[in-house]
């Protein structure tokens, strides 16, 4: 069979055999619900487990030598909530809201350059699960940081570094609160995956050409990362 016939099955694909994954999730759009709570869950259970067992005196230290560094000393009233009930419970509503909305954009994006472009049929739905599909490999990357924190033998690393596997862990080691830290920590392996599982999808669904795929599932990195770079860097 040359697609996948359940949303589990769809998951297993996307990771080996995504063509066959998204032929599958063509014909059923409403395979989206399964790794979309996956999606949403993963990076509030690393954060939850995070802010649980992170030295917050050490935590506090660390954002008042950063807020220092950048001419800012941090208020009173912001190192009082800085508690991990209060940060766990922030972060987890700031991921109920904008992993969603992020979605939402991207199937807003597809639905009209295919439409406008091409005169595609597919609706929101459609783009929306194959944006959610091609996110797939953030499940990866949570759980992955998630290991990497329980094994690391200490509770005094920051959120950052625990994803060990972003440019700025790797190459960069921009300390916490720089301007370029964030821009490069978030620019791992796992966006360029996605990158490529969005191009396999955009293909597959249009019957575009790969150069086609790929610079429609570029264009938003281009433009967003064009801009957060200069005020990263400029």
């Amino acid at each position: 069979m040359n697609q996948s016939t359940s949303a589990f099955s769809a998951l297993i694909d996307v990771f080996v055999d995504p063509k066959k994954a998204f032929e599958g999730l063509d014909a059923n759009p409403g395979w989206f619900w399964m790794v979309f709570i996956l999606i949403i869950v993963t990076p509030m259970a690393l954060t939850t487990y995070y802010f649980q067992t992170v030295d917050i005196a050490w935590l506090v230290g660390q954002a008042e030598t950063a807020a220092e560094a950048a001419g800012t000393p941090l208020p009173e009233e912001a190192k009082a909530f800085m508690t991990a009930g209060a940060m766990t419970a922030t972060t987890a509503i700031g991921q109920l809201i904008i992993i969603p909305v992020i979605f939402v954009i991207w199937a807003v994006y597809l639905n009209l350059v295919n439409k406008f472009t091409m005169n595609d049929t597919r609706g929101f739905k459609n783009w929306f699960s194959l944006s959610i599909f091609a996110a797939a490999p953030n499940l990866l990357a949570s759980i992955a940081a998630l290991v990497y924190f329980m094994v690391s033998g200490t509770n005094q690393i920051s959120l950052e570094d625990v994803q060990f596997f972003s440019a700025n862990s790797l190459i960069t080691h921009y300390p916490t609160g720089h301007s370029a830290a964030t821009f490069m920590g978030s620019i791992t392996p796992f966006m360029f995956w996605n990158i490529a599982l969005m191009t396999i999808g955009i293909k597959a669904w249009t019957k575009r050409s790969f150069m086609k795929s790929l610079m429609i599932s570029l264009a938003p990195y281009i433009v967003i990362y064009g801009a957060w770079s200069y005020s990263a860097f400029g």
